[in-house]
């Protein structure tokens, strides 16, 4: 056998073939010769179809012993959200990218691809140690013992004591992922400058980055709570009221991206659809052998849409969102996008599941 299920059927028909010389009726030697040579041909041409048959159909039955070997020794097949197994992995030459804009999401979504696939890069996530650190996580949300979630990056991460509290391998370092490069990623999620998604797609792969958007009011608002600011709209200065509340938009987004000449395909996608999301990705990168349960990640403190009160002032409303498309990139590209033919879960051309 080899390790696609495949066996030695040539080898079979040749150890065959003595059996049918053996019991042939007596012969002349040159019949015998002849004979021999004619069955040979024979067994040699039903070997090759056979072959060919079992090459074919050998990469679906690999699969199917791989899983059941993963399952026999504890590991269940991965399956998708609905429940259904996932898919055979088959690499297509594109490279895949992640625009994390913050209050999107973003640090859970690359969280879950990390521990569902490999090859995934991130500054929330590596799928060579996600399984541990994830294994660490569940255990300080146990023991309510946060030391736990300590690690090397925690230690050497910030040149000040004080700032090495904030990383770990869910929260890697931006010169940390810069300096491991992007060269064995088929799916990266960078929440740093837009420039470096220019840089990956310079290479061989073209790259398809996907956008996660959201309503821009309730995205702002989102942001302020984010920053612990109170939205006034009675501010004398309603602009810089908007502007203040911004987390870093301008520098993760720009339309630049959306230039013909830069090897990217942008495509857009509802920020709430991380589970259709992971099921979209199912078959266009290679799954993880093991996997474990995500530990979701908390990054914001609740908030009060009571006391937000933009959603009571329609005309603040409609300057701030005329605002938002106008001033940033990213606003203006999510409101062109979504619902087109380059949104990925509801536009005309959006591939079913």
């Amino acid at each position: 056998y080899n390790q696609n299920g495949h066996f030695g059927i040539i080898a079979l028909y040749h150890t065959m073939l003595p059996l049918h010389m053996r019991f042939a009726r007596p012969q002349t030697k040159e019949k015998m010769d002849s004979a021999a040579k004619m069955l040979k041909r024979k067994h040699m041409k039903c070997a090759l179809l056979f072959a060919i048959f079992l090459f074919i159909a050998g990469g679906e039955f690999g699969w199917s012993q791989q899983q059941a070997l993963l399952a026999a020794d504890g590991y269940p097949p991965l399956l998708h959200a609905s429940g259904q197994p996932s898919f055979p992995y088959q690499k297509s030459g594109i490279l895949y990218g992640h625009s994390h804009i913050a209050k999107t999401s973003g640090s859970n979504l690359n969280g879950m691809m990390s521990l569902r696939y490999s090859h995934v890069c991130g500054n929330k996530g590596y799928s060579y140690d996600a399984y541990q650190h994830n294994v660490r996580r569940e255990e300080a949300a146990e023991t309510k013992n946060d030391a736990l979630r300590r690690d090397i990056y925690t230690e050497v991460g910030n040149p000040t004591l004080a700032g090495r509290e904030d990383f770990n391998r869910g929260r890697v370092p931006q010169t940390f992922v810069k300096e491991i490069g992007f060269e064995d990623c088929d799916w990266t999620s960078w929440e740093g400058k837009w420039e470096v998604f220019v840089d990956i797609a310079s290479g061989p792969f073209p790259l398809e980055l996907h956008v996660p958007c959201r309503d821009p009011i309730d995205h702002l608002m989102s942001q302020c709570n984010h920053l612990s600011r109170q939205f006034d709209c009675q501010a004398a200065d309603i602009r810089a009221e908007i502007d203040n509340c911004i987390v870093a938009i301008p520098e993760r987004f720009n339309k630049k991206l959306e230039q013909d000449d830069n090897n990217i395909n942008l495509k857009c996608f509802d920020f709430r659809s991380n589970d259709k999301y992971l099921e979209f990705m199912d078959g266009k990168i290679e799954n993880r052998k093991m996997t474990i349960e995500y530990i979701n990640r908390q990054s914001n403190d609740p908030r009060d849409k009571e006391k937000e009160c933009i959603w009571s002032d329609p005309a603040t409303k409609d300057f701030v969102w005329s605002y938002l498309l106008e001033t940033y990139d990213y606003y203006d590209f999510c409101h062109r996008c979504m619902h087109s033919e380059n949104d990925l879960f509801d536009g005309p051309l959006a591939e079913p599941l």
